[in-house]
């Protein structure tokens, strides 16, 4: 958005500002403004007939004049009762200058206050008064069974008041308490020599040895120690049980220890000879760099003395592959030399939209983007992580030379932030999968075959994961996974 309003790409208006974003956030009216009250961009979507409207006139005539900016509240507008909230246009780490401001409203109808009574049980009206009334919650009618109250909302600008009327209905609530007492009166006499009398057959019997076995079972849990074991506690179904669980338990114990000692000697095995091959693969893009360097900065002369002469042409094409030769080793360089993560707080949407926006779109490749939340803010190195998500996006692009569909969902919660990316492409097979974070390993033309290898050392270095399933034919999904921290960790 801090880009839109410098460049005015129209392409960040159709990938974010669809129907679809207006229906899935509950958002009549989106505007984006300059700091001059000029309206950039203004879209009125009724949610009900989704149908795009022209901009209420005298809401553009309040953003010209600057009433709103950085505010939230109420607004009411001739028929129109609307609830809003505006703010500074920055970058993704809410640094200036501002490029002006971002204002989304709500339009508060008859369907909202129908929805809204759904919710609360209660006959919830909204009312738009110029007359005086008495300010805060008032109870305005006490009729036994009906309580009618309000409450006095001033808008905005200070000119109209909004009353929001509550009629609630106690009758139900009065039929049942008189109706619980009665049945509460008939069951008391039988319930309570039945209730002492179970009471004490089931705790001298059963409820004081279930007890000892639950807080045994609740200490193991609490512990996660499998070799932890349960007191003996007779032949009866109980003594079952606990026998039963001790069983159990010693054969969870035993494949425990074999799960963690395969998996540790497979992570171990994997490691080192992952790591061996990256390093080796670092030596040889540092020897190519050495070695070819020289050569190439030769045959830069050869071409300017070419030009000197007038043979351009000659010129022109020792150029381009020099050009070309010089995008190799560099992108052979940044891919196995990552460097030390250098995290800043970052707009993760932000960071899918460079990277969309970076990757070259054929025009017949459709692109959706979809996100939980309007800003997802975690730690990143945001470089990185763009670059990653490049490669992913262009390897789905690349999948789908007669065109498809390209979509990002980007899912966060309180743990970790996911993206997928999904291609309607080729797909591939098990054996195809089984090589992707391989090397050197490529079906395609012109591919060095070390960009997987490469998204998958920055997402771990965020100690995150990657993940990558595909259906011959069909297309692919590769789903990024990224814990949460927190600012100060």
């Amino acid at each position: 958005m801090y880009d839109y309003m410098a460049d005015g790409d129209p392409g960040f208006i159709e990938s974010n500002y669809v129907n679809g974003t207006f229906i899935d956030s509950e958002i009549n009216i989106m505007v984006m403004a300059e700091a001059s009250g000029e309206v950039v961009f203004g879209m009125y979507f009724d949610l009900v007939t989704e149908e795009v409207l022209r901009l209420p006139g005298g809401l553009v005539d309040l953003i010209a004049d600057n009433s709103l900016v950085n505010t939230s509240g109420f607004l009411v507008l001739d028929d129109l009762i609307l609830m809003y909230s505006s703010r500074h246009i920055l970058t993704s780490v809410d640094e200036g200058p501002s490029r002006g401001s971002h204002l989304m409203t709500k339009v508060l109808d008859d369907e909202f206050a129908v929805k809204f009574s759904g919710l609360t049980q209660n006959d919830v009206q909204l009312m738009v008064s110029d007359e005086p009334q008495e300010a805060g919650l008032v109870i305005k009618t006490n009729t036994g069974d009906i309580i009618i109250a309000s409450k006095l909302i001033e808008d905005v600008t200070g000119t109209n008041l909004l009353s929001v009327l509550l009629r609630y209905d106690r009758s139900a609530f009065s039929k049942g308490i008189d109706n619980l007492w009665g049945l509460l009166i008939y069951l008391g006499a039988f319930g309570i020599v039945f209730i002492f009398l179970a009471h004490y057959l089931t705790d001298r019997l059963v409820l004081s040895r279930l007890s000892a076995l639950s807080d045994n079972l609740e200490e193991m849990v609490e512990n996660t120690d499998l070799s932890m074991r349960l007191p003996p506690e007779g032949t009866d179904e109980i003594g079952l049980v606990s026998s039963n669980v001790n069983k159990l338990l010693g054969s969870l114990e035993e494949a425990r220890k074999k799960e963690l000692s395969q998996r540790d000697l497979t992570e171990e095995i994997r490691k080192n000879h992952y790591s061996d091959l990256i390093d080796s693969v670092k030596n040889i893009s540092d020897l190519l760099n050495y070695e070819i360097v020289r050569p190439l900065n030769s045959l830069r002369n050869v071409a300017f003395v070419l030009r000197e002469e007038d043979n351009l042409q000659l010129a022109q094409i020792i150029e381009s592959s020099l050009k070309n030769a010089d995008k190799s080793l560099y992108e052979l360089s940044n891919l196995t030399f990552m460097g030390e993560l250098r995290r800043t707080v970052t707009d993760v949407n932000e960071i899918i939209g460079a990277a969309v926006h970076h990757t070259l779109m054929p025009n017949n490749i459709t692109v959706n983007v979809e996100s939980s939340n309007e800003f997802i803010v975690q730690q990143l190195d945001a470089s990185k992580m763009t670059r990653v998500y490049e490669n992913i996006i262009k390897n789905a692009v690349e999948s789908m030379p007669g065109g498809g569909v390209l979509s990002i969902n980007v899912v966060s919660s309180e743990n970790e932030i996911s993206v997928s990316i999904n291609d309607t492409g080729r797909g591939m097979s098990e054996e195809e999968l089984g090589d992707l974070f391989q090397p050197f390993y490529t079906n395609k033309e012109n591919a060095i075959g070390f960009g997987l290898v490469y998204a998958r050392q920055v997402v771990e270095a965020h100690s995150g994961s990657i993940t990558i399933s595909s259906e011959k034919g069909k297309g692919t999904s590769v789903t990024v996974t990224i814990p949460r921290i927190s600012s100060h960790e």
